[in-house]
């Protein structure tokens, strides 16, 4: 009978060992949980979600978790009845005068990242970085200086280009630069020259402050339209209307487009002709408009 108890007393001894291994090798493991779910609630409900995280912060690092999921936090198109799926603005956290997101504002969000430090709590950020929903155009100097700066002579260096799929160019007028009313030559090219960014087929249109969008129907350029540093005739265009065009591998590789602008089309105490290039078929080139002349 002795030796039964004692078998018994080490086998429970084992077994308590086990547990207490798997106890320690359990916590030792990061655990994350998912911390919103879908239907959230918000500010459009007058809670914040990131105060009631902030207030669960404790009993969350007591059940184990390690790691909490939040979901995307930018500022979105839908306002505060979005759970972030549909970013506008990357950079606003509900701080730049919006309101506050769904989650909350950014002194929210700085709130709850201090109380989940305390805890020993780590927050995984969603974020949608592929996609803009809203968005206004903004100026970007990284594009504009390697539009500016980038050459053939870089390309023969082994540099590359950075293609992107859409951009707009701004050239001010009237006010107090000597630019008016008269003909504007936008000429367009790849910056790298390369074989790969020819034959893109991208779209064109012209604006300033004055005169925007007219409603016309697509129009198409007519080749060859390389315009005078080709020796070759260009295609007129007006403010307000689509233009469909590709920069050919053929010829001289320039598309010129020929605007001319008369005193109603723009503001003279100050206007601006804005340029906006995007590539169709959810392409990508490194074309660039290069010295606009009058």
């Amino acid at each position: 009978m002795k030796l039964r108890a004692h078998k018994i007393q080490s086998c429970l001894t084992k077994a308590i060992l086990l547990l207490l291994f798997l106890r320690m090798l359990t916590f030792a493991q990061d655990f994350m949980m998912q911390g919103w779910y879908w239907d959230y609630p918000g500010t459009p409900d007058g809670f914040l979600w990131a105060d009631t995280l902030n207030a669960k912060a404790r009993q969350l690092a007591d059940a184990g978790f390690t790691h909490i999921w939040l979901p995307p936090l930018s500022r979105a198109s839908s306002g505060s009845y979005s759970n972030g799926y549909d970013p506008k603005d990357l950079f606003d956290l509900g701080e730049y005068g919006g309101g506050a997101t769904r989650f909350g504002q950014r002194s929210d969000v700085d709130a709850l990242l201090s109380t989940f430090n305390t805890y020993g709590i780590k927050a995984v950020a969603d974020v949608v970085y592929n996609h803009r929903d809203g968005g206004v155009a903004e100026n970007n100097p990284a594009v504009e200086g390697w539009i500016e700066n980038y050459t053939v002579t870089k390309v023969n260096n082994g540099d590359n280009p950075y293609p992107s799929d859409r951009f707009r160019s701004a050239l001010p007028i009237g006010g107090a630069t000597a630019r008016g009313s008269g003909t504007y030559y936008f000429k367009i090219r790849s910056a790298s020259q390369h074989s790969n960014f020819y034959n893109k087929p991208y779209k064109i249109y012209l604006w300033t402050n004055q005169v925007g969008w007219q409603g016309l129907p697509d129009a198409s350029e007519s080749e060859p339209n390389g315009g005078g540093d080709c020796g070759e005739p260009n295609n007129p265009v007006i403010l307000g209307r689509n233009y469909l065009a590709s920069v050919d591998a053929g010829g001289c590789g320039i598309d010129e487009f020929a605007l001319t602008l008369n005193t109603g089309d723009f503001n003279p105490a100050g206007d601006t002709i804005y340029v906006d290039l995007s590539n169709q078929n959810g392409d990508y080139s490194d074309h660039y408009i290069y010295t606009p002349q009058r």
